[in-house]
């Protein structure tokens, strides 16, 4: 049974693409087109924080760079120390 907690309006979620992006330089991307391309070499914490920088990306298109990894990193390691974990088999 889903619930809501709160009543408010969410973004449209971006699609999820995991692919190499050696070529590009890069362990994840987000594209305005609401696409977020990770690299699939990551697991864990790495995979969970990009997840968490690439969103803010797409929540928050006129931050930089540098207000995307502060966010990114506090929200990341807030639920990280609280146990928040992916599990594999859940789709």
């Amino acid at each position: 049974m889903e619930y809501e907690v709160f009543k408010y309006p969410v973004k449209k979620h971006p699609k999820v693409i995991r692919r190499k992006l050696g070529r590009h330089n890069a362990f994840a991307q987000y594209h305005s087109e609401g696409i977020i391309e990770i690299d699939p070499k990551f697991k864990g914490k790495k995979e969970f924080f990009l997840y968490i920088h690439e969103y803010l990306h797409h929540l928050n298109p006129s931050w930089s760079e540098d207000e995307v990894i502060q966010y990114s990193e506090s929200i990341g390691d807030f639920l990280w120390k609280n146990q928040y974990r992916k599990i594999d088999n859940e789709e």
